[in-house]
């Protein structure tokens, strides 16, 4: 979970982020989490806005359904896609991309704006701060994170399979056994429940003064 609420305006005609100039020369407006109204309209219901020669363009609507958390690959990044408006000059809609970038040392958040580089109104942008960081044991859009245990519990797995192999091997190509004596150590392990239920026993004795086993008797040390 990232959680980037702290970081939004909360006035509707003043974004967090206000005119901030991008790689591509253009100015961009920017607010996580909650839409702003800009230009007389001219950006509704905003999450990213670009000013383009005193027009502006709705690049990033706030809406639920306009937005998303995403995980892209070969940035190893996640970031938030939002889907913006269709005009004359981008008929397929235009995207914004808002990389999150931890940053636990920064209590000032930065936004560095690359901008539609590959004139594709694709416009691309970087969120720096320590809101844009998981939060631990969270589950997050590209994964779940794994704890201690889970790690351990993985570990004893892979120990036991390999001697269980590495043991039927040895049984087999370097004693000659067959059949259930390849087992490792097969005398002991076959002989462990019948010890496991002796201790349970013994111990059941001395709790409750019952021996449900007349026969058995135990040395005293």
């Amino acid at each position: 979970v990232i959680d980037l609420t702290s970081l939004a305006s909360k006035e509707t005609n003043v974004p967090r982020f206000y005119r901030v100039l991008g790689q591509d020369q253009y100015y961009y407006y920017y607010n996580p989490c909650i839409g702003f109204d800009i230009a007389g309209g001219a950006c509704m219901g905003a999450a990213a806005c670009q000013e383009w020669y005193m027009q502006f363009n709705t690049i990033g609507y706030a809406q639920l359904d306009k937005a998303s958390f995403q995980y892209d690959d070969t940035r190893q990044q996640y970031y938030i896609y939002y889907q913006g408006a269709t005009d004359s000059f981008a008929i397929n809609g235009r995207v914004t991309k808002v990389y999150l970038k931890c940053v636990n040392t920064d209590d000032n958040p930065k936004l560095i704006v690359e901008g539609d580089t590959a004139e594709q109104h694709i416009y691309v942008m970087t969120l720096e701060h320590r809101a844009a960081c998981r939060i631990p044991g969270s589950a997050g859009s590209a994964g779940i994170s794994i704890s201690i245990g889970t790690y351990m519990c993985i570990g004893f797995l892979v120990v036991l399979i390999l001697y269980i192999g590495i043991g039927i091997a040895y049984m087999k190509f370097r004693k000659g056994a067959e059949g259930k004596e390849m087992f490792p150590n097969y005398s002991l392990w076959s002989e462990l429940p019948g010890l496991v239920k002796d201790g349970v026993d013994f111990l059941r004795e001395k709790i409750t003064g019952f021996n449900s086993r007349s026969d058995v008797k135990y040395e005293q040390m």
